[in-house]
């Protein structure tokens, strides 16, 4: 796995997942903090997004970084790449998520998607009943995106056209810090 930290200043962690070995860091990106990794498989290249806020496009064969646009935002944001569209997708505190090309033009926004409500019922009591928001989204290399909601266990399923195709319940897991 791939990481950078609040202290890094535009450091690249890495470590062997299965024993969890630290292996070398590599600076490949400029002065702001890394907020933000995600994985493009077609060309094995990190997207990275810092606090300044910019955009980074990371060879990790030569952990080379090329500036490619200023991000929406450095807060309450988060962002995945998707592999079939060859687009960023960055989505923000609410029910809104917007995909850019790696040249930075906003070429599509899901604005307002109406997440249901999934109410679970354990041990007789029900889950809290707020107005669901992502928190979090992952692209899954076929067009179609998992929004995580705010309340860590709610997970959408939302197509290309802004249509939530599918949400179901996990068990609470609350955000790393």
């Amino acid at each position: 796995p791939y990481y950078g930290d609040s202290a890094g200043l535009g450091v690249v962690h890495r470590m062997v997942a299965r024993t969890g070995r630290a292996l070398p860091d590599f600076a490949a990106v400029g002065p702001g903090d890394i907020v933000y990794l995600t994985y493009d498989a077609n060309r094995d290249h990190l997207i990275v997004s810092d606090t300044s806020p910019a955009v980074w496009d990371v060879d990790l064969r030569t952990h080379q970084g090329t500036r490619l646009f200023d991000a929406p935002s450095s807060s309450n944001m988060t962002m995945s790449f998707d592999s079939a569209t060859q687009r960023l997708l960055f989505a923000y505190e609410g029910s809104t998520f917007d995909e850019y090309t790696l040249e930075g033009k906003l070429v599509h926004t899901c604005a307002g998607i109406a997440l249901p409500h999934v109410v679970t019922i354990s041990g007789g009591v029900t889950s809290d009943t707020q107005q669901p928001a992502i928190a979090g989204l992952v692209a899954t290399g076929d067009g179609l995106i998992y929004a995580q909601s705010e309340d860590q266990r709610t997970v959408y399923r939302i197509d290309r056209a802004c249509h939530v195709l599918t949400a179901f319940t996990h068990q609470f897991f609350n955000e790393a810090p």
